[in-house]
């Protein structure tokens, strides 16, 4: 044991850069994989027939395409949503700068007593400051953030590009006796995949839309902003369309108890109509998991990879079922025979 231990501690240097840049590659090839799952079926209807053989300058059109209309978004939008931003997060003059003491006077409507209403309103501050502190560390490492955004279009040009050669480069390890099986699961696997990201991103915008339309109509501060919030936390099923509801709760604290009840009636309503209508038309019956495991699954990625681990906690959840499921299906045959 203890020559293990020495050993490891003398190998450790070596492996930290690999990690380091291990841990660098991770979140682009992962984003781009789920740009890719967004692209592809554009980019298979336009390459059928006669027009197999342009599958690069097909691949490469609809990327660009996906970059305009991003930049398109951005440029109109984002203008907009960082003075947004600035406003409810890094002005001390503005919302946060001032939400201790528009919390306890909020609370103290209710005759709480005044130690609990200024714990509460610390919280409360401590909660919407995070927010924040968490949106400006994702860019403090500016060189590495670059070096990914650049990364991705690239890699997502080759995924869509070179899918058939991947695939068919995957064959050739597989043993011709299991190729039928393996073939299978894998089918399995991209189906879900398929089914989930482009499912859940559909569920997502139809979700922020919807929110957007209510926070206008409650003259809610900041629409735009926590409207974005909804649909980017709303690609994390189940929990994250109330986690995108968070900011906008604590907004509206700063203004009226009454219009945090409206916010959340307008939450309860959506999220009804997402899990009964929109889901299940969306999405459908291919992904049957118990919202209970879901958020176990949610809970346990946040802890183990933070805010990123929400994101890919239930695909990866999916995909390792799927194989675990094969696997103990085949061993099962096996003995039997």
């Amino acid at each position: 044991m203890l020559l293990i231990i020495i050993s490891i501690s003398k190998v450790i240097p070596i492996i930290k850069p690999v990690l380091e840049v291990f841990f660098m590659l991770i979140a682009p090839i992962i984003i781009s994989f789920f740009i890719y799952y967004w692209l592809r079926p554009i980019k298979r209807k336009l390459s059928q027939g006669k027009y197999k053989k342009y599958s690069g300058i097909i691949s490469a059109l609809v990327l660009l395409l996906f970059i305009g209309i991003l930049a398109a978004i951005i440029s109109s939008a984002g203008v907009v949503l960082v003075d947004q931003f600035k406003d409810v997060f890094l002005n001390s003059d503005g919302m946060i700068g001032n939400y201790k003491d528009i919390i306890q006077e909020q609370l103290s409507n209710f005759n709480i007593s005044s130690d609990i209403t200024k714990k509460l309103a610390s919280v409360l501050e401590n909660a919407v400051g995070g927010i924040g502190n968490s949106v400006l560390d994702m860019f403090s490492g500016i060189g590495d953030f670059t070096t990914q955004i650049i990364l991705i279009p690239f890699i997502v040009y080759y995924l869509l590009r070179d899918e058939k050669y991947a695939y068919k480069k995957l064959q050739s390890f597989i043993p011709d006796d299991k190729k039928d099986r393996v073939n299978s699961v894998l089918g399995t696997i991209d189906g879900i995949l398929a089914s989930y990201i482009t499912g859940q991103l559909l569920v997502a915008l139809i979700l922020g839309g919807l929110m957007f339309i209510g926070f206008l109509i409650l003259k809610l501060p900041n629409s735009l902003l926590m409207a974005t919030f909804v649909t980017i936390t709303s690609i994390i099923p189940i929990i994250g369309a109330f986690l995108g509801v968070l900011p906008a709760i604590l907004t509206g604290l700063t203004i009226d108890l009454l219009l945090v009840v409206k916010i959340v009636v307008l939450a309860t309503i959506v999220q009804q109509i997402e899990s009964n209508l929109i889901t299940p038309n969306v999405i459908g019956s291919k992904l049957s998991i118990h919202p209970l495991t879901i958020m176990i699954v949610v809970i346990v990625s946040i802890n183990l990879m933070g805010i990123f681990g929400a994101f890919i906690g239930v695909p990866t959840y999916l995909v390792l079922s799927t194989i675990i499921k094969e696997i103990y299906k085949y061993r099962f045959e096996k003995d039997k025979q």
